[in-house]
C-alpha cells in the first residue's frame, strides 16, 4: 500500500502457542497466555489497544490458576485510565496480589511463583 494515496490499514495480531521441554513440542502444555482486544466498556484511550500476556509459574501451578491470573490482569488494564505503562504496572500489581493471597492459603509444598510478560500494541 503506499502511504501516500490516505487509505490506512488495520493490523490484526495473530498469536499460537508453543510449548518445547527438552527439544519436543508439547500439546498438553498449561494454558499461560493470553491476547486479548478490548472489551466493550475498555477505559477511555484503550479502545484501539491489543493486550498479549505471558504468565510463567514454578511449582504445583493448576489451569485454573493460570486463567485466573490472565483474567485479573486482562480486566486491570482494560479498566485502568492513563498512560499504557500506568496500566501495565496497575495490572501486573493486581496479579502479584493474587498470586500472593492465592499462596497465602497453600501449604508451603504448593506455593507457586514465577513471572509475567505483557506487552501492548
Amino acid at each position: 500500500m503506499d502511504a501516500t494515496d490516505g487509505a490506512t490499514s488495520q493490523i490484526e495480531p495473530r498469536v499460537a502457542k508453543l510449548y518445547v521441554t527438552g527439544g519436543a513440542r508439547k500439546e498438553d502444555a498449561v494454558p499461560c497466555t493470553v491476547a486479548l482486544t478490548p472489551p466493550p466498556r475498555a477505559a477511555r484511550g484503550r479502545e484501539s489497544e491489543h493486550l498479549f500476556a505471558l504468565v510463567d509459574l514454578t511449582g504445583p501451578a493448576s489451569p485454573h490458576l493460570y486463567r485466573e491470573l490472565g483474567a485479573v490482569v486482562a480486566q486491570t488494564y482494560w479498566s485502568t485510565a492513563g498512560s499504557i505503562t500506568a496500566a501495565l504496572r496497575q495490572a501486573a500489581a493486581a496479579a502479584n496480589r493474587h498470586l500472593f493471597r492465592t499462596n497465602l492459603d497453600c501449604a508451603p509444598s504448593d506455593r507457586c511463583d514465577g513471572g509475567l510478560i505483557c506487552a501492548v500494541v
